[in-house]
Order: structure tokens, then C-alpha cells, then sequence
């Protein structure tokens, strides 16, 4: 078969998405990923992958610029001829599926279409804005209107973020599935070799844009250490620039200087593997609501215990008190208080986090599980 894949962001592709292209190259399928963002980073791409540059703002909607994109897309398909197409994210989604409408339209061959929403994004996320609900409004629309002409399969990461496109009427529940993240190597992801001594460390790993509660973090390591000192707090991520959501850099490293955090910058998988080991609890404050988030998962493979924002997606992971805390993100006390119960008992959260570590691995989250759930949907 040819598959072609599409994404807004490379980056995002090689850090969540590439996972599924080895078993279909292994398999002797042809493979295309057309995708925006930094195009310098296709060298990380296994060989025999055909990479396809566009370019797509990933953050507005601008009609003008979309509407070439959407004729890019066909013209895409067109030219690679796929038998099944795999969209991540809210622009491909709805622009690919413009695409192949406009295609069925014409009683041209369209292939089989694949529509992975990681989480719903700003479009859906509950606003009185007039703008926004507006855009959703509009979005729901087109989804509807083009995805009713299609073949198509719909994949969540979660079952309440299917159930709300559902409801809404944008995806028929018959062709909605709910495949657990984006799939973890758990031959990497284990926790270390000799159990964690000396003081708690606790971890912060995500995009560092404010709605991931950074600010929130920050604030709690400030409280906390000013009150004991006992503790270490790292964060880990990259700066968005082109994010209107991003984190301001100045507070982050004004704490760092004032010995309130470390920060370790943007990390490769591998080192990714090394911060989870040497932390004892991950903390994921976040005001968005998340898809399957998956520094959660791959923290709960390495044996670290949970402290994470009370909503639907983040309890498939974390269950408060089997394996940590679920908090309010909107409120800094409540992961304080979750911090100094776990500063209060070190031996109970190092057992706690080697629990998660046995508990992450009955669930269907492996790369194996996932790759094999998405092939069953390409027609494989």
C-alpha cells in the first residue's frame, strides 16, 4: 500500500508520530509524510521515507493561506496516489479532508482517511469568546460537511474527547475509535537500575507555554523551597516562539538564578529517559485539556509517581491514591500541598512510582499495540 501522512509540525511528528513508520517500511509499504514546521529536521527520518514540505500556520486560522494548503493537499494526493491517508492535528484534519471531499466531487479515486485528534485543541476548548466560538462553529461545519463524502476513521486519544465530537455531530460513533496515545518503547522507558535515594526531585517535562501550568510550578518550587530547601525542581522543555501561548523565558531563568529551579532546556528522547530516572515525581499542571498526555506514561514506565490536573484524560493513567495526586491547576495550593505529602513520606512515593511502573505496562500503550490498532484502520 502507499501511505501518506500528514501533520502541521515535523518536530511534533518525530517526537510523537514516527513510531508507526518502521513497521509499515519493514512491511514493504510506501511511505510519505508531508508536514510543516522545520523542514532542516527530515535527516531524522528512517530512510525510504518520501518527505513532502509545506508550509501552514499552525497556531490561526487565516483563510487566504489555508485555502492554498488545502489545494497543496490535493495536489499532494494527486501526485502520491495514497491508498490510505493518516491526519494528525486540527489543520491537517480539516484541510486534507477538503481535499479528498473536493476530489470525491469530481468522482476522482480517493484513498481511505485516518483522522488522529491528539486532545480537541484551542478550537474546541470551552470559550464564551465570541471569536472562538465562532471558529469552532465554522470548523465543526467543514469537518461535518467534508468528512460525511469519505471514508474515514476517526481516532481519540480518549473516550471523553470522542464522546463531545460525537454529541456534536462532526464523527459517527460507528467510525470513532479510542487508541490509548501515540505509543511507548518500553524496553527504553524503565525505571532505573538502583532505586532513588537523598532528597525528592520533582520534574516538570512539556512545552513550556503557560497553559501548561508552568507558571504554576514555578510558583510551588518558590514556596516550597523557601519554606525547607528539601527539595529539587527541574523543568524540561522547548520555547515556542511562534506560540502566542508561550511561557515568558525571563521568569524561568530569574528563578533558575535565584536557585528556585534547574532548567535543562529541550531534550532528546534519550535524555528524556535519563531526567524520568532521576526524578521521583512529574508534575503536569496543566490548564489544556490533554489528549493521552504522554510525559505522564512515559514518567509512570520509568517509575515515577504522578501529579497531574483532575480531568477525563489524565485519570486513564493516574489514580488518586493508588499511584498520585490529582490537582486543581488553577490553583497553586493544591499541588503545594500535594508536594509537601510526598516530602512528607519518600519511601511511599519511590514505592508508589515503582508501582506505576508495573501498572503502565497492562495497558495498551506499547508501540506495538498502537501501530497494529492504526494498520487495522489503513486496511492492512
Amino acid at each position: 500500500m502507499r501511505i501518506l501522512f500528514v501533520c502541521n509540525d515535523l518536530d511534533y511528528f518525530l517526537a510523537h508520530r514516527s513510531n508507526l513508520l518502521k513497521p509499515l517500511l519493514e512491511r514493504g509499504h510506501d511511505v510519505s509524510l508531508c508536514a510543516g514546521g522545520n523542514s532542516g529536521s527530515a535527516s531524522q527520518l528512517p530512510d525510504g521515507i518520501h518527505f513532502i514540505p509545506v508550509t501552514l500556520n499552525q497556531h490561526h486560522l487565516d483563510p487566504l493561506s489555508d485555502l492554498k494548503l488545502t489545494a497543496q493537499y490535493a495536489h499532494i494526493v494527486a501526485e502520491t496516489r495514497p491508498d490510505a491517508v493518516h491526519c494528525f492535528t486540527i489543520k491537517p484534519n480539516l484541510y486534507m479532508a477538503l481535499a479528498l471531499a473536493s476530489r470525491r466531487l469530481m468522482r476522482k479515486k480517493t484513498p481511505r482517511l485516518v483522522q488522529t485528534f491528539p486532545g480537541l485543541g484551542k478550537v474546541f476548548e470551552p470559550s464564551t469568546g465570541a471569536a472562538t466560538s465562532f471558529r469552532r462553529w465554522i470548523v465543526a461545519i467543514l469537518l461535518r460537511a467534508s468528512c460525511s463524502l469519505l471514508d474515514r476513521s476517526v481516532t481519540f486519544e480518549n473516550a471523553f474527547d470522542r464522546d463531545v465530537m460525537v454529541q456534536a455531530g462532526i464523527v459517527d460513533a460507528a467510525h470513532a475509535h479510542v487508541i490509548a496515545g501515540a505509543g511507548l518503547d518500553l524496553d527504553t522507558y524503565v525505571p532505573p537500575p538502583v532505586q532513588r535515594k537523598g532528597e525528592l526531585s520533582f520534574l516538570f517535562a512539556s512545552r513550556l507555554l503557560n497553559a501548561k501550568g508552568v507558571d504554576t510550578f514555578l510558583e510551588v518550587a518558590k514556596t516550597v523551597r523557601s519554606d525547607t530547601g528539601a527539595a529539587s525542581f527541574l523543568i524540561a522543555g522547548k520555547p515556542d516562539p511562534h506560540n502566542p501561548d508561550q511561557f515568558d523565558m525571563a521568569q524561568l531563568y530569574a528563578a533558575q538564578d535565584r536557585g528556585e529551579i534547574s532548567y535543562l532546556g529541550p531534550l532528546t528522547s534519550s535524555q528524556m529517559v535519563a531526567a524520568l530516572q532521576d526524578a521521583d515525581v512529574v508534575c503536569l499542571p496543566t490548564r489544556l485539556r490533554e489528549g493521552f498526555p504522554r510525559i505522564l506514561a512515559e514518567a509512570a514506565a520509568c517509575g515515577c509517581a504522578l501529579i497531574a490536573s483532575d480531568q477525563p484524560a489524565i485519570r486513564q493513567i493516574l489514580r488518586q491514591p493508588e499511584n498520585g495526586w490529582l490537582i486543581d491547576p488553577a490553583d497553586a495550593r493544591d499541588l503545594t500541598a500535594a508536594v509537601r505529602q510526598c516530602l512528607a513520606d519518600p519511601d511511599r512515593i519511590r514505592a508508589m512510582g515503582m508501582a506505576n511502573a508495573i501498572a503502565i505496562r497492562r495497558l495498551p500503550v506499547d508501540d506495538t499495540s498502537v501501530s497494529s490498532a492504526f494498520r487495522a484502520l489503513y486496511g492492512l
